[in-house]
C-alpha cells in the first residue's frame, strides 16, 4: 500500500489527481492515478485548484477552453462581471452602474465594488460610432494562488521522478506550505512568446546535481518558475538572473515579499 505524497499516510482509498486542474484543460494522461494521492487530500486541496481556475476564468472563456466534463466555459465568480452562453451565442456582461442588475441569463450581477479584487474595473471609450470596452485582469492576488501553483509543481515532480522520491523529509516544507500555508515560497513568472492557450510542464531541472529541483510550467499564456528546494535556494539565483537580463517582461509572486535586494 502506497503513502500519499501529501499526508504521508498509507491509504486504503486513493484518487485520480489531475496535475493541472481539469477545468483548465489538463493534458490527457497527465495525472497521478496509481495511489500517489489519497482521496482525502485530493478533496481537501481542491480549494487551491479553484483559486487557479478562477484567476484564469476570463482567459479560458476567451480561448474557448472547456470546463470539467466538456462543459462550455463561463465566468460566474466576479461580482460585476459574468460571461457565458445563451443558446449558441457567447456573451460578456459587465455592470459598471451604481445598482445591481441581472445578466442575459437572469443571474444577479452586483454593482462595481472597488474594494473587491474580483470585480472588473472596465473603461468605455469611443472611436467615432464605435465603443471600445477595455479592462485588466490581475493574476495572483489571492494568497492561495502561489500555494496552488506549488501544488501543481510538486505533483508534476512526483509524476516525473516517481512518488517514492518525494516522500522524504526534505519535501516537508513544500507539503506544509501547500497544505496549510506555512513558511514562505515565491514564484517567478513571465508571459509566453505566443498567444496560444497551452498547458505544459517541462521535465524538472536539477540544480548542479544537488537534488534541488526547479519546475517550469505553463498555464495558458503564463510561464511559472517554481523552486522546489528545501530552503528556497534556487529562487534568489533566478531572481538575480531575471533582474539583470534584457527581458523585462517578468514579475514575482507574492508581490510584497518576493523581492530580493
Amino acid at each position: 500500500m502506497k503513502e500519499c505524497i501529501w499526508c504521508l499516510q498509507h491509504m486504503p482509498v486513493y484518487a485520480k489527481e489531475h496535475i493541472i486542474p481539469e477545468a483548465l484543460g489538463c493534458p490527457d494522461g497527465f495525472t497521478l492515478d496509481k495511489g500517489e494521492v489519497c482521496k482525502s487530500c485530493n478533496n481537501k486541496l481542491g480549494h487551491l485548484d479553484r483559486v487557479i481556475v478562477d484567476d484564469f476564468d476570463i482567459l479560458t472563456f476567451q480561448k474557448n477552453v472547456n470546463r470539467k466534463k466538456s462543459k462550455k466555459p463561463f465566468v460566474n465568480s466576479r461580482g460585476n462581471f459574468t460571461a457565458g452562453h445563451k443558446g449558441k451565442e457567447k456573451f460578456i456582461f459587465i455592470n459598471m452602474d451604481k445598482t445591481p442588475t441581472t445578466d442575459p441569463l437572469g443571474k444577479h450581477v452586483t454593482k462595481f465594488r472597488r474594494e473587491n479584487h474580483r470585480d472588473i474595473d472596465a473603461k468605455l471609450t469611443h472611436n467615432g460610432h464605435e465603443g471600445i470596452i477595455s479592462f485588466e485582469v490581475p493574476i495572483g492576488q489571492n494568497p492561495k494562488f502561489v500555494r496552488g501553483i506549488y501544488k501543481i509543481a510538486f505533483t508534476a515532480l512526483a509524476y516525473f521522478i516517481g512518488s517514492e522520491k518525494v516522500l522524504g523529509s526534505k519535501y516537508d516544507p513544500i507539503r506544509a506550505f501547500v497544505r496549510s500555508g506555512k513558511g514562505e515560497r515565491f514564484l517567478l513568472l513571465k508571459p509566453s512568446d505566443d498567444k496560444e492557450f497551452k498547458n505544459q510542464v517541462w521535465p524538472p531541472y536539477l540544480k548542479d546535481g544537488s537534488e534541488n529541483y526547479l519546475i517550469v510550467l505553463r498555464i495558458g499564456l503564463l510561464i511559472f518558475f517554481v523552486d522546489l528546494s528545501e530552503n528556497n535556494v534556487i529562487y534568489p539565483e533566478l531572481y538575480r538572473a531575471f533582474n539583470t537580463s534584457e527581458d523585462k517582461a517578468w514579475t514575482y509572486l507574492p508581490i510584497k515579499s518576493g523581492k530580493i535586494s
